[in-house]
C-alpha cells in the first residue's frame, strides 16, 4: 500500500513553523509527511515510516519528501520573494550514508532555484554514529550553506560531544528538556 501511496499522491506534507519569539515570525518551515489512506484516514509517520524502513522503501520515501519540500518552497517563494523562511527536511542516518547524497542535495536545489541557505536538514540524535561517510556527507552540506539541525537533543542522555565534532548550527530539544531548567538554578 505504501508504494501505491508514494507514487499514487496519497502523501502530502503539512509544515510546522520555528517562530522567532522577539517577533513572533515564523523563520523555518519544517516539512512533515502524512499519508491521506483511502480506508484508515490521516496516517501521521508515526505509524507509517517504520513500514517504509521493513519494506525497503525508506529512500523513496525519503527523496519524495525532500523533493516535494524543495518544490513547496520554491513556489512560496516566487509567490512572496522577500519571504525570509526556510524549509526544514528530516532526514535519516541511511540517507545521509547514500553515496553522493550530498551532490543530489546541492543538484536539487539547483533545479528548484533555492539557495542552500534556505534548507535545513534534520538528523535525529539518536541516529548518529561514528560514521565518516555521514560525518562527511554532514560537513559537506555545511560547506555549501545549508543548515544542519540536531533533532531531538536530550541532555540526560546525549553525549555533548556531538555538539562539538559535528558541523551543527541548530539544536532541537523536546519541552520537557526545557521545562526543568527553572525547576533547578544549577540547570
Amino acid at each position: 500500500e505504501l508504494r501505491g501511496a508514494i507514487a499514487g499522491g496519497q502523501l502530502l506534507l503539512e509544515y510546522q513553523p520555528t517562530v522567532e519569539l522577539a517577533t513572533g515570525y515564523p523563520v523555518i518551515m519544517e516539512a512533515l509527511v502524512r499519508w491521506d489512506h483511502p480506508e484508515r484516514g490521516r496516517l501521521s509517520p508515526f505509524q507509517f515510516v517504520p513500514m517504509a524502513d521493513d519494506a525497503g522503501l525508506f529512500s523513496e520515501l525519503g527523496e519524495w519528501v525532500l523533493e516535494t519540500a524543495c518544490e513547496e518552497f520554491s513556489s512560496w517563494r516566487r509567490d512572496d520573494p522577500s519571504t525570509l523562511i526556510r524549509v526544514s527536511v528530516n532526514v535519516s542516518l541511511a540517507q545521509l550514508a547514500m553515496p553522493r547524497f550530498s551532490q543530489r542535495i546541492i543538484d536539487l536545489l539547483i533545479r528548484k532555484a533555492i539557495s542552500p541557505s534556505r534548507l535545513c536538514l534534520e538528523i535525529a540524535e539518536s541516529q548518529l554514529l561514528d560514521n565518516s561517510l555521514v560525518l562527511g556527507a554532514l560537513e559537506s552540506l555545511r560547506a555549501w550553506g545549508i543548515e544542519i539541525i540536531l533533532d531531538n537533543f536530550d541532555t540526560r542522555h546525549s553525549s555533548l560531544d556531538h555538539l562539538e565534532r559535528l558541523p551543527i548550527g541548530m539544536v532541537k530539544t523536546d519541552r520537557s528538556v526545557t521545562a526543568r531548567l527553572s525547576e533547578r538554578p544549577r540547570q
